[in-house]
């Protein structure tokens, strides 16, 4: 089943984003989202931002580690607490995890040369940098016009010679390189 609190990170900067979805539609409703004090540092967490699409309401919160250190292993998993609070009831969820397991980044950015079936593509800016110290891995999903079938290529370069020129969708995703997390969203079609 879907976890209630979920966490996720761009980058290894030691900022993420918690968010959680609701059914609970009464004015009174109070969240209360913060980091347990441990010896990793303290972790602050925005006011939640609320976000309604019929019945279920989506809340967010940016969270940050004080002193977090991108370089360093970490030993000791992040506790977040989220407190609901309503008239009538009171109900508490956690989550624990390395900032390490909830990263995900967002898509990189490609272009797409189709007269000499090129694709090439960079970083996304919010990933952590130097790139060749967090190196990531890339998919690479073609579509060419009337095939029903889409060709997924791996890569760590970020460059890729399709074997045929000519018209075709091309997208792309990212994964951290060195640690199984997320992959990252499909980009927009590569122009």
């Amino acid at each position: 089943s879907e976890t209630f609190l979920k966490c996720e990170a761009k980058n290894y900067s030691g900022i993420f984003t918690c968010s959680w979805m609701t059914e609970n539609k009464s004015p009174n409703v109070k969240f209360t989202i913060r980091g347990l004090k441990g010896p990793q540092g303290d972790v602050s967490c925005s006011s939640p931002v609320a976000v309604t699409e019929g019945a279920l309401t989506t809340y967010t919160a940016q969270c940050h580690q004080e002193s977090f250190c991108p370089f360093a292993e970490e030993h000791q998993p992040l506790d977040i607490f989220l407190e609901v609070i309503d008239v009538v009831e009171y109900e508490n969820y956690s989550a624990s995890f390395f900032i390490r397991d909830i990263i995900k980044p967002d898509p990189p950015q490609c272009q797409y040369v189709a007269a000499n079936g090129t694709v090439t593509w960079t970083y996304p800016r919010t990933w952590s940098t130097p790139n060749s110290y967090f190196p990531l891995t890339f998919k690479v999903k073609v579509k060419r016009p009337r095939k029903h079938k889409y060709q997924v290529y791996d890569t760590e370069e970020q460059s890729l010679q399709l074997p045929a020129p000519g018209p075709a969708e091309v997208w792309l995703q990212a994964r951290d390189c060195c640690y199984l997390s997320s992959w990252s969203h499909w980009s927009s079609p590569c122009r």
